[in-house]
């Protein structure tokens, strides 16, 4: 058992007096990773008669780390393309493929080109652990617009149809 010997864990609501009907079990393989396990009277909730049993336990754990990935969306895709053709000009042009080993052939040169200009001209995402992965420049821009539309609209508000107020209504639900 984790918990100390002799330390109550209720107070009976009539008597006033104290037991310990409540008990903590541990397996051996936990058994060392237990930091604390004690009673709080203090933290007991009302109208009941059990006092909370706080366990602290020291579980390591390993941080995910985010994969890296291109980002696509800040490419420059003029110039991505150019390289991109300057690349598939050093392949041999099409033309009927007519086995399994000219077919893969010709997937690996394709594939080949184009990974290798992704892996050039299109920069890498590193994105913070903290990092909302929905959140855009866009909606960074939208917010800003809600922002300035809201002191505006505070601005004015004891103008009921300021034009402001349907603005800043309209930039909302679209946000």
């Amino acid at each position: 058992m984790m918990l100390e010997k002799g330390v109550p864990t209720l107070q009976h609501m009539r008597s006033k007096r104290y037991s310990r009907p409540d008990n903590v079990f541990c397996s051996s393989s936990l058994m060392n990773t237990v930091i604390r396990c004690e009673v709080d009277p203090r933290a007991r909730p009302t109208k009941t008669d059990h006092f909370p049993i706080i366990t602290t336990l020291d579980l390591p754990q390993s941080r995910v780390l985010p994969k890296l990935t291109y980002d696509f969306k800040m490419a420059d895709w003029i110039d991505f393309r150019e390289n991109l053709e300057i690349r598939l000009a050093e392949i041999p042009e099409p033309a009927p493929l007519l086995t399994d080993t000219l077919f893969q052939q010709a997937v690996a040169d394709l594939t080949g080109v184009i990974q290798d200009t992704i892996c050039t001209r299109i920069k890498i995402k590193k994105p913070s652990l903290q990092s909302k992965r929905w959140w855009n420049s866009e909606l960074s821009a939208i917010k800003r617009q809600v922002n300035k539309l809201s002191t505006e609209s505070y601005h004015y508000r004891a103008v009921e149809n300021h034009p402001s107020h349907r603005a800043l209504q309209r930039l909302r639900n679209q946000y």
